[in-house]
């Protein structure tokens, strides 16, 4: 079992992270909230194209009405977030096994955008997690 305080208090630590089912997210909510850090939950259990998939990050980040429904789009929003500043972020993404299984190639481009605005983030000292949950 991880220990999501001490993950979350590294910002060094910042990237993609598997929850496990024994994962709770009133647990990962309180930690984040507790650091001042926004938390996010992003619903993929129907996500199983690329459309859905953006559409249900678009949903859940509000992302800017500018948003193109693009790869190159949701990288650019990932590594501005200036619509959403907090402290650090945390991204909870439930169900992402689903949709990797439903849309291997778009879960791989998925993946590295996520990774790319992680390290986006660590670079400026910025707590960014993707925790992908089962």
């Amino acid at each position: 079992m991880k220990d999501w305080k001490a993950i979350f208090d590294d910002a060094a630590s910042s990237g993609i992270h598997h929850a496990g089912p024994d994962v709770g997210e009133d647990e990962l909510r309180k930690r984040a909230a507790d650091l001042g850090f926004e938390f996010v939950v992003i619903d993929l259990r129907s996500a199983a194209d690329k459309e859905s998939f953006l559409s249900a990050v678009a949903r859940a980040l509000e992302l800017p009405d500018y948003f193109g429904m693009n790869w190159d789009a949701l990288n650019d929003c990932l590594t501005d977030m200036s619509w959403r500043p907090a402290g650090g972020y945390v991204l909870f993404l439930i169900g992402f096994q689903s949709f990797a299984e439903a849309a291997q190639a778009e879960a791989t481009v998925a993946i590295r955008i996520l990774g790319v605005a992680a390290d986006f983030w660590r670079q400026r000292e910025v707590p960014f997690y993707a925790l992908l949950s089962d």
